[in-house]
């Protein structure tokens, strides 16, 4: 008899070890699906504010056809909203789990990508503005894959209303897990019911905004342009396309205007360093070159934060024609921007002689204008 009672003994102290022991990865699994919900909602958030820039971070990964741009920019915030919360309460638990370890596995490749080809781009995963794309935001979104793979493995856990729609998880031991509630066939239906809903909702109302908006006024803003997207700037010995775009300040400017003349084309962000220290070289120098025309191109205005254009223009002090980019970047995209500042050096007949990239010494801009001057 005592060694019987020492046994139940034993086992009633396993039992509890191994209670408090699934109690632990509760609380840890819940503190992962809290944070991670966290920050899907908030990255949602912050995205959807601002669908200007949003747009800009998809446009700048160079990833989707133009015409799939505007529905991922107006869905994906929401998709990530929808996500954080389902993960907040507990509902659709593994859903949204697989969800946003999907998401987190689409930013990784496609800011694994932007990073192969040197794209100039900011990371846009909180929004734009955030700062220049680099390896760390790559490492900040594995813990996110991790979490939502771990969530998705083990979807059960404490503080969650997937219980009301039975999700099929074994009941821990100790039998602390509260019984489902309602009947199985609707709390079957309702498993399948509300995250196939939840996608429907968002994938209509992303193509359906986009459509209706698609036609709005900053959607290309006048601008037209001959020629493919290139991935890359145009080599010297081509020609330029040729393009017509709003000028800042009102009216109209087109290349074609400045054929038969040496140009310098400028393309450059207000927000940009390398402009800051650019653009006063060329401007001093073109004044030493009557015969060479100074135009240029602004494109990817708020992508970060900084002055307008007209502010910009205003703050140092410059006069020469600027042409405005549209919103879908047409002209970035034609004359293969890839950072900036972006200069070309352009003889009388359209060809190109040579095009520099972020900032050149005063000797190179004074030869290469010297080049084109004849």
């Amino acid at each position: 008899m005592e060694h019987v009672s020492q046994q139940a003994t034993y086992g009633r102290a396993d039992h509890r070890s191994e209670s408090v022991g699934l109690r632990r990865f509760d609380g840890i699994g819940l503190i992962i699906r809290m944070a991670t919900g966290l920050v899907f909602l908030y990255a949602g958030v912050v995205k959807s504010i601002d669908f200007e820039a949003m747009l800009l971070a998809v446009h700048g990964y160079r990833l989707v056809p133009a015409f799939l741009e505007r529905p991922i920019a107006y869905g994906l915030p929401w998709l990530e909203i929808a996500l954080g919360l389902l993960l907040l309460l507990g509902l659709c638990t593994r859903f949204a789990a697989l969800g946003t370890a999907f998401l987190a596995a689409v930013f990784l490749v496609a800011m694994g990508q932007a990073l192969a080809r040197g794209l100039a781009i900011g990371c846009g995963c909180f929004g734009g503005g955030t700062g220049g794309l680099s390896w760390l935001d790559l490492a900040r979104d594995l813990p996110l894959l991790a979490a939502g793979a771990y969530l998705a493995i083990r979807a059960d856990g404490p503080r969650r209303l997937d219980r009301f729609l039975g999700s099929g998880q074994a009941e821990p031991a100790g039998g602390e897990q509260d019984p489902p509630d309602g009947p199985p066939e609707l709390r079957g239906w309702l498993r399948l019911a509300i995250p196939t809903t939840l996608i429907i909702v968002v994938v209509a109302a992303a193509v359906g905004v986009s459509a209706l908006t698609a036609g709005g006024p900053g959607t290309n803003q006048g601008v037209s342009v001959a020629g493919p997207a290139r991935s890359q700037p145009i080599a010297g010995g081509s020609t330029l396309p040729q393009f017509t775009a709003p000028a800042l300040g009102g009216g109209q400017i087109s290349w074609a205007s400045y054929r038969g003349g040496p140009t310098v084309l400028v393309l450059w962000a207000p927000w940009c360093v390398e402009c800051e220290r650019e653009l006063p070289i060329v401007t001093s120098v073109a004044r030493q070159f009557p015969s060479v025309r100074l135009t240029s191109i602004v494109t990817v205005v708020g992508q970060e934060p900084g002055p307008t254009p007209t502010q910009y223009m205003q703050l140092h002090g410059y006069t020469f024609p600027v042409a405005l980019d549209s919103q879908d970047q047409r002209l970035a995209d034609a004359f293969g921007l890839t950072g900036y500042p972006l200069i070309y050096y352009v003889y009388s007949d359209d060809i190109v002689a040579r095009a520099t990239l972020g900032v050149a010494p005063a000797s190179v801009v004074r030869a290469l204008m010297r080049q084109i001057a004849g």
